[in-house]
């Protein structure tokens, strides 16, 4: 009991990883650990620098110190080398990339040497670099044999931890609507998320009033890869406010190279340095996490759905799903599905910003061994209280996405039963006639009860009846915990939840009569 409060009060912050993104990757070359010098020195001999090494990986990238990508050059022969060059008179980090546009692409940023903490290079002369071979074993960084900065022409300007977008998806694409589209769904199959968003996105921007099916695809598209072709890695900066998914992530410990985010998806066993513990010191607290999923997450659904509103009924386009390499059809019914999820989402964002979740969670994390649900609860006076002023906007906007919702989820099963079958990505070929009738009929009973009372179902002969109502006028969800002593737990003191349970759940069922609610054992 003790744990899996503990467990499900901390992480709820893992809420980001499966619902939104930021794109983040845009602050400025010396937004990371150190100062000094812009780069782009005027006293230097004008030419070009050039670049070579051995690798194991096949792409390396040049960045400058406007975060512009200078040069991306793919690696070729046995062994694999590479050459490229840079104009002197600038700064530059150099970034290597194995499993390029993979589902287990990681990217390493290139340092002086093993101890050494430069990844910013001034080059200043015409000159040649080798940098040998080019070792990525430890995970983390890339890592010359031979030290860049023991060449004449080349110093030190410390180091920046941030990892550009642009490392991932290269350059603004440009190009017909038909080959942008085209090329965004070559990348998604692939397994390139992220290219495959900037090339959807292009298409969305250069082609924004364009109403052919190239158009609805990149509208759907785009919805769908903007929340998953998100930018994990660092941007340099993970002090203050959080701006992006890899702020979050230094603050998680978690090393730039285990950033691919499918990798966390589709198997545990991909992830070489899981989340340390204890958790470190830094780790966001409950309202940070709160303040980002508003202020950052929540613009990025807003805006997925503004795609998706672009997008017909008549809807259908035929693509392959990079997780099992299966082409599928999408219609309708997926646009719909998409809805629905990002208003699920966005009604949860909007309730959770009306509610005090502040906690240390680093602090309580590290100590729910030896913890109790008294003591985390006499910690946190104000966990679960409504936030004072008046937040009856963020309630109403909630309502109105979760009612919103039910009629995408209601229309999808609609759609879906008219063209039920396996060669569409979302289908319910399983489903019987009686199955579909029962599901929509709880999807309207769910959708009354935001309104008032609802009879949602029949469960073993006993009749459920709830009604959402007064938990959309503000309901202090801190008074409707039991009482509790160590981690055992009294008796709910209101078993209706302020007039929200109208019939058929009893929250203090106690069918041992051992004094404990039965749901909390």
């Amino acid at each position: 009991m003790r744990k899996r409060f503990f467990v499900g009060i901390i992480f709820f912050s893992f809420l980001i990883l499966l619902t939104g993104c930021s794109s983040g990757g845009d602050t400025p070359f010396w937004g990371g650990d150190t100062g000094g010098d812009t780069g782009g020195d005027t006293s230097v001999v004008a030419g070009t620098a050039t670049i070579s090494g051995e690798v194991s990986g096949t792409v390396i990238v040049a960045i400058n110190e406007s975060n512009a990508q200078v040069a991306r050059v793919t690696a070729a022969g046995s062994p694999k080398t590479f050459t490229l060059e840079v104009p002197t008179g600038h700064t530059y980090r150099f970034f290597l990339i194995e499993n390029e546009d993979t589902l287990d692409q990681k990217i390493f940023p290139l340092y002086n040497n093993a101890t050494g903490t430069t990844n910013c290079f001034s080059i200043s002369s015409i000159v040649s670099i080798d940098f040998g071979y080019i070792d990525t074993t430890n995970g983390v960084k890339a890592l010359p044999t031979n030290d860049p900065l023991l060449v004449s022409g080349v110093s030190s300007i410390g180091e920046n931890k941030a990892i550009p977008e642009i490392v991932l998806s290269g350059p603004p694409p440009t190009g017909t609507l038909s080959d942008l589209v085209s090329n965004g769904l070559a990348l998604l199959k692939q397994g390139s998320v992220f290219k495959a968003k900037a090339y959807f996105k292009a298409a969305v921007t250069n082609y924004p009033d364009d109403n052919t099916n190239n158009g609805d695809t990149a509208r759907f598209f785009y919805a769908a890869t903007r929340l998953a072709g998100i930018n994990p890695y660092s941007d340099g900066n993970s002090t203050g406010t959080l701006n992006s998914i890899g702020d979050i992530l230094d603050r998680m410990g978690i090393n730039n190279s285990d950033r691919n985010s499918y990798n966390y998806i589709i198997s545990e066993s991909k992830i070489t340095s899981p989340i340390p513990q204890p958790l470190p010191d830094n780790y966001p607290t409950g309202n940070e996490i709160q303040i980002f999923l508003y202020n950052v997450i929540r613009p990025e659904l807003e805006g997925a759905l503004a795609n998706l509103n672009g997008v017909p009924k008549e809807f259908e386009r035929q693509w392959a799903n990079p997780i099992d390499s299966k082409s599928y059809k999408s219609d309708y019914a997926d646009v719909l599905l998409l809805k629905a999820a990002i208003k699920g989402a966005l009604a949860g964002i909007h309730i959770q910003h009306t509610y005090n979740l502040d906690v240390d969670i680093d602090l309580e994390f590290n100590k729910y061994e030896t913890n109790t649900v008294q003591a985390f609860l006499d910690d946190n006076v104000d966990f679960l209280k409504l936030l004072t002023g008046d937040y009856s906007t963020s309630r109403g906007a909630a309502k109105t996405y979760l009612s919103e919702a039910a009629d995408h989820l209601y229309g999808a099963i609609n759609k879906i039963q008219t063209r039920n079958t396996a060669d569409y990505l979302v289908n319910l070929k399983d489903m019987t006639s009686d199955e579909f009738i029962d599901t929509k009929a709880k999807i309207l009973t769910a959708k009354s009860s935001l309104s008032g009372p609802s009879t949602i179902g029949d469960f073993d002969g006993i009749t459920v009846a709830i009604n959402l109502l007064p938990f959309f006028e503000g309901l202090d969800l801190r008074n409707l915990l039991p009482p509790f002593a160590g981690n055992t737990a009294d008796f709910f003191p209101d078993e209706t939840m302020e007039g929200i349970i109208l019939s058929g759940l009893e929250p203090n069922e106690d069918l041992d009569s051992n004094g404990i609610p039965d749901i909390l054992e």
